[in-house]
């Protein structure tokens, strides 16, 4: 017997695709600036690089000293046995010494304390964008877990419209029994589902807290849908500004530099320090002998303990010379992985969005008009319902994957191409 309700059903269906689908395309610029809102909060409140700041703080005050000359030294000494002399009088010395190290010692100690400084500025820098990222991240994941349970309200929704259009048109033929059940196992299911999405929601909100310096239990209150992926330059662009700017890189640059002139500084270990020294010798007659001037001369003859200082020197500057090849290498392969993923995902998404929704929705009522008729089968239409919700997963996945995979890009690249992959970013 065929159906006399078919249009409650079917303006159901146009609205489930179109909340599904223009959910997602009219976010735009909203959902990107709110992604990099919460980013510049995550950067300003989290106490991790407030750490990194007070640490670069640190080694910009050691810079201030380091190849500072010696302090200068005073000496005073007297001949007990002139104290309370009134035949000679008391006899007192004094000395005045200033150590003058090797040419070059104090230079090189100032260039490896610059590289440190150098290294510590990228640190804070690559933490910074490790912090964006994760953000980034949970923001995605955060979109995706709205989308997913939007998608499992809309499939509850359908199947409670299923169920009354069963119930007022098989209940003269006594039909309508197994199809409900069907129903009420399928609405089981999505609910179970639903309850897992939750807590996954639950969970990804303490995480983002925690990353916005917050209670763990503080509410969030975000758009909850994806912006559309916005277009990504050429592969070989994000290798290049990875090669120049990553700060992964930078740090072991730096590590290594200050290596290097610790090394340098090594070398001139083998040269000896000058003392200039003024003297006043209280004790010497005649009196014009008591003046004095004079110079010495460190004597570099513990040469073994030289030689490990600067076989140890150079040594960690070779080790941060092969981790620096080795990072570029891993750095590279990183770079094409994430681009791949995001072109993938960018694919992906376009094909969902034009091709497999639709063909998904026209499944869906071609099985609806079927068992509307008599002639198909229930568990057909069942199975271009959960088709239907399986496909809006994917779609909101490859959204998350790819935007997931520009956040990497853009971490990996030292945030050098961040206005071009999220255009919303510092404005």
């Amino acid at each position: 017997m065929p159906f006399a309700r078919t249009q409650p059903l079917t303006g159901l269906l146009a609205a489930c695709l179109l909340a599904g689908l223009s959910g997602l395309a009219t976010a735009q610029n909203a959902e990107l600036a709110e992604h990099e809102a919460l980013v510049r909060q995550a950067l300003s409140q989290h106490p991790a690089p407030r750490g990194l700041q007070a640490a670069l703080q640190a080694a910009q005050a050691r810079q201030a000293t380091a190849g500072a000359w010696p302090d200068p030294q005073f000496s005073w000494s007297v001949a007990p046995k002139t104290l309370h002399n009134g035949l000679i009088g008391e006899r007192h010395s004094y000395t005045l010494a200033q150590r003058l190290p090797w040419p070059g010692k104090r230079s090189r100690q100032r260039e490896a304390q610059s590289h440190e400084v150098s290294a510590q500025k990228a640190e804070l820098a690559a933490l910074q964008l490790q912090l964006g990222d994760q953000v980034r991240q949970a923001y995605a994941q955060w979109n995706y877990l709205a989308a997913a349970l939007s998608a499992n309200r809309q499939n509850r929704e359908l199947l409670d419209q299923l169920a009354q259009v069963a119930r007022a048109s098989y209940a003269a033929a006594g039909r309508s029994r197994q199809a409900l059940i069907e129903i009420e196992l399928r609405r089981g299911e999505l609910r179970q589902n639903a309850l897992r999405l939750e807590q996954q929601r639950e969970g990804l909100k303490a995480h983002l807290n925690a990353l916005l310096n917050q209670p763990a239990d503080a509410a969030i209150a975000l758009q909850g849908s994806a912006p559309p992926l916005t277009e990504i330059p050429e592969r070989d662009v994000f290798i290049h500004a990875a090669m120049t700017d990553n700060y992964e890189i930078k740090i072991i640059q730096a590590r290594g530099a200050a290596s290097e002139s610790r090394a340098q500084r090594a070398r001139l270990g083998f040269f000896p320090d000058l003392e200039i020294r003024a003297s006043y010798l209280g004790a010497m007659d005649p009196e014009a002998k008591r003046w004095q001037v004079g110079l010495a001369l460190e004597l570099p003859l513990n040469l073994t303990r030289r030689r490990a200082e600067l076989d140890a020197a150079r040594a960690d500057a070779q080790s941060w010379h092969w981790k620096n090849e080795d990072r570029r290498s891993q750095l590279a392969a990183g770079v094409i992985a994430a681009h791949a993923g995001a072109m993938q995902a960018d694919q992906s998404a376009a094909l969902y969005a034009s091709e497999l929704l639709p063909l998904a929705m026209d499944s869906l009522r071609a099985a609806r008009s079927l068992w509307q008729s008599g002639q198909g089968d229930f568990q057909t239409l069942i199975g271009a319902e959960q088709a239907l919700l399986r496909l809006r997963l994917e779609h909101a996945g490859a959204l998350r994957d790819g935007w997931i995979h520009r956040s990497v890009l853009d971490r990996l690249c030292g945030g050098k191409l961040t206005r071009q992959l999220f255009p919303q970013a510092n404005s």
